[in-house]
């Protein structure tokens, strides 16, 4: 019988390169102060509801990409008419530590945002139930992701450290510098021209998966599907609003090279507040600075809907030149926390972080030349026939009984050995 489609097997050198990553990911992370944290693989349904995240595109864009489990709660015997619980396998770990932290912060001393910053990793597995047809070696019905998360934290150093730590995780395994790209955006841009389109909530779903397509297609990623995505896009915001102004920001943003902040950017999206392009600059600018590839995108928007303000997504170019597109990406989500914080919280808590899909990064890798077939080590193998200890108390015998009786008779006789020798060490010590 064949396993279900999309829900692998793995084994040997696949095994031990995924977790050659996720222990060399942890080792970086926690070097930068991250805490690990385990999170479970079922979380309520409610806890991916509009109410919590928005319209992203699962579940409540499309409850069909998720896979719902209902769960019999028994309190004392299974006699007894249960209590219903409806559950969702994880699709993603975020959600899950926002949880995590809001149910924590009701036993803590902590009263205030300005008290936490909480830095946490976690390495968890992820199910979404993907069409079959999009399935491929990095792309299953279960991964595997690595995250990071800072809560609490609104200062430019915790959009900076995410970005910074994701570009030295990839040095950790062997990426050179100079194959490391960060593309990066500011979501506070697209909410304030989907704003001034006076987009629908679906609306502004169906754009940001357009521009999402759209910054894969310039980053080279099947750019066949370039035109198609901004005809959908000029389309839907060509039915909501008539201001010129407008629109031409739209055009303005799907067209721009990528490349750093320019005069030009100013000027073209000056109906914008102007100062989240010029954190965005300054942001890439630091990033440069520290040595990193940043490559600013304003198409980059990520599709979850709880991104609020700067959004990223991480490429690895192969040593043949090809550049693998989305390992990881994360960005600023402070509205999601507030959901899960008590009472008395405010409903905005500054939050960064990102993930790799470690499937995903695990092949891009191996197909880049990073980590090829044999280079991780097996851990040394140890035949327990050829050591001292064991040969002394090899026993034969002709059944079952006969083997435990002599296997017992000849460990009695070496542990007496070692007795006599404790003993008479210890008369000499004496």
């Amino acid at each position: 019988m064949k396993g279900l489609p999309g829900f692998g097997d793995r084994y040997g050198h696949e095994l031990r390169s995924r977790r050659f990553l996720c222990e060399s990911f942890a080792n970086v992370s926690e070097s930068y102060g991250f805490e690990p944290l385990s999170v479970s693989l079922l979380e309520r349904a409610a806890a991916y509801s509009e109410e919590v995240i928005g319209l992203s595109p699962w579940p409540e864009w499309d409850k069909k990409s998720c896979f719902f489990i209902p769960i019999d709660n028994y309190t004392s015997s299974y006699s007894e008419q249960p209590e219903k619980d409806f559950a969702v396998l994880i699709p993603e770990g975020t959600v899950s530590v926002a949880r995590w932290l809001g149910n924590e912060l009701k036993d803590s001393d902590i009263q205030t945002v300005s008290d936490m910053r909480i830095k946490i990793y976690y390495d968890t597995p992820c199910f979404r139930n993907e069409v079959l047809d999009s399935l491929w070696a990095g792309k299953g019905r279960s991964f595997t992701q690595f995250g990071v998360e800072i809560l609490g934290g609104g200062d430019p150093a915790s959009d900076l450290e995410p970005l910074v730590l994701a570009y030295n995780c990839l040095k950790s395994v062997g990426v050179p510098a100079d194959s490391i790209v960060l593309r990066i955006s500011n979501n506070e841009i697209f909410i304030d021209l989907a704003n001034q389109s006076q987009l629908s909530e679906v609306d502004r779903v169906k754009v940001k998966e357009a521009l999402d397509t759209i910054a894969e297609c310039k980053a080279g990623k099947k750019p066949e599907r370039y035109d198609s995505s901004v005809r959908a896009l000029l389309e839907i915001v060509s039915a909501n609003t008539s201001n010129e102004g407008v629109l031409a920001a739209w055009r303005y943003i799907i067209n721009r090279p990528v490349g750093p902040i320019s005069r030009e950017d100013y000027s073209a999206l000056d109906l914008l507040n102007t100062s989240s392009i010029a954190y965005l600059d300054a942001l890439a600018s630091s990033m440069l600075a520290y040595g990193i590839q940043a490559e600013v995108d304003l198409c980059v928007v990520r599709s979850h809907e709880y991104y609020t303000g700067f959004t990223f997504e991480i490429d690895v170019i192969g040593q043949d030149g090809k550049r693998h597109v989305e390992v990881g990406g994360g960005g600023r989500y402070d509205r999601l926390l507030g959901d899960f914080a008590p009472k008395g919280f405010p409903e905005l808590i500054p939050s960064t972080g990102f993930a790799f899909g470690i499937e995903r990064l695990q092949e891009s890798l191996r197909v880049g030349g990073y980590i090829p077939t044999g280079s991780i080590q097996r851990t040394t193998r140890y035949d327990l026939n050829v050591v001292p200890a064991i040969e002394n108390i090899r026993v034969k015998g002709d059944n079952p009984r006969e083997i435990c009786e002599n296997y017992l008779a000849q460990t009695r006789k070496v542990e007496d050995r070692r007795t006599s020798q404790r003993i008479s060490i210890l008369h000499v010590s004496a």
